[in-house]
């Protein structure tokens, strides 16, 4: 209906006179035609040459990338699923290293004799994390700052170097000794004066490194590392062993167990490795060794040995399949200036054969 109203007739000789008007309006003033193609002043229109073509510009050319078929898609490795039996599998927490595989074989027959420090507290007794957070019968066990700097910087200077237990255990287990004179520190309990441990170490020797034993439910409390701290640390190049979650001393066989694989577990998630040593609560065994059994991931198991001011007892280094959960370290109490620590370290390297 459109089409017959727009096209009749009537209609189209309207539209024709209507181009017509146009057409002698635009072929030049006042409506007059001007057939020579001159406009008023006299100045021809050019006019295109015949040579002159018209080339028109190549598109790109767009690459087709074939989509691979559904035959071609990789196929995702799956996950494998944590064994609900194993407390300590390491696929609870499957970003975490392992240091020592928990199917590789431990020797039976290889020996080492690296001395392991004991430390608890880097701090002053007063206005420190030790007047907050120990009682006064333990303040034998706070090292002044300055007293564990100079006791660094005199091992340092007499050559001995450090490891940490992780190195230690997996050493041990792929049958290598350390060279001569290193000795690894620890540091339990996880207070936050650990933060200045690591950067004493760092400024003594780069390559010097220790051992911390945090308690994992004391963690991101105002007294303790943070689990940003532990992170970092570990970055650095320190290490993190197992010291149950919450260093409790009444514990039987279940309750150990659950203080034992909770802390690796949350260790693993901190720190980005699994713990591959623990230093029992209270420095004894007790209830926890069977529990430590039960974990393949612990290489090692430390305690703390007496330490005897008149040299009735020698401090041992050893460690071996016999000593595995019974690993013993030289606990460094307050009174120990830097020369007499030296002079252990030298004897237990059977540099020395007198009494320190």
């Amino acid at each position: 209906m459109l089409r017959e109203r727009l096209f009749s007739p009537r209609r189209v000789g309207t539209l024709g006179t209507l181009a017509l008007g146009a057409a002698v309006a635009f072929s030049g003033c006042g409506g007059n035609a001007n057939p020579d193609g001159v406009y008023p002043t006299g100045t021809r229109l050019p006019t295109a040459s015949p040579t002159e073509t018209f080339t028109p510009t190549p598109r790109p050319t767009i690459e087709i990338i074939p989509t691979p078929s559904p035959t071609e898609a990789p196929t995702p490795t799956p996950r494998p699923t944590a064994d609900p039996n194993n407390k300590c599998d390491p696929r609870l927490v499957p970003d975490a290293r392992v240091n020592v595989e928990p199917t590789q074989e431990l020797p039976k027959d290889f020996v080492l004799h690296v001395p392991i420090l004991e430390y608890h507290l880097v701090d002053h007794l007063s206005g420190g994390i030790a007047q907050i957070s120990l009682a006064p019968a333990m303040s034998s066990l706070v090292v002044t700052p300055e007293n564990f700097r100079a006791q660094m910087q005199l091992l340092h200077d007499n050559g001995w170097t450090t490891i940490t237990m992780a190195q230690l255990a997996k050493d041990w287990v792929n049958r290598i000794t350390p060279p001569d004179k290193t000795f690894v520190p620890t540091f339990d309990d996880g207070y936050e004066d650990g933060w200045l441990v690591a950067q004493i170490l760092k400024e003594i020797d780069p390559e010097y490194v220790g051992t911390f034993y945090p308690i994992s439910a004391y963690t991101d409390s105002s007294t303790h590392l943070s689990s940003w701290q532990i992170f970092v640390m570990t970055e650095m190049g320190m290490d993190f062993g197992n010291h149950s979650l919450n260093h409790s001393e009444n514990t039987n066989r279940q309750t150990a167990g659950n203080e034992v694989f909770q802390a690796e577990a949350q260790l693993a998630n901190w720190s980005g490795v699994w713990p591959s040593t623990i230093a029992y609560p209270f420095g004894s065994e007790g209830t926890y060794e069977n529990a430590v059994t039960q974990c393949p991931l612990l290489i090692f198991a430390a305690i703390q040995q007496p330490h005897d001011k008149t040299n009735d007892r020698i401090p041992q280094a050893i460690e071996d399949n016999s000593h595995r959960l019974a690993e013993p370290r030289v606990k460094v109490w307050s009174w120990i200036p830097p020369g007499y620590l030296l002079c252990e370290l030298n004897h237990l390297n059977q540099e020395i054969t007198n009494k320190c």
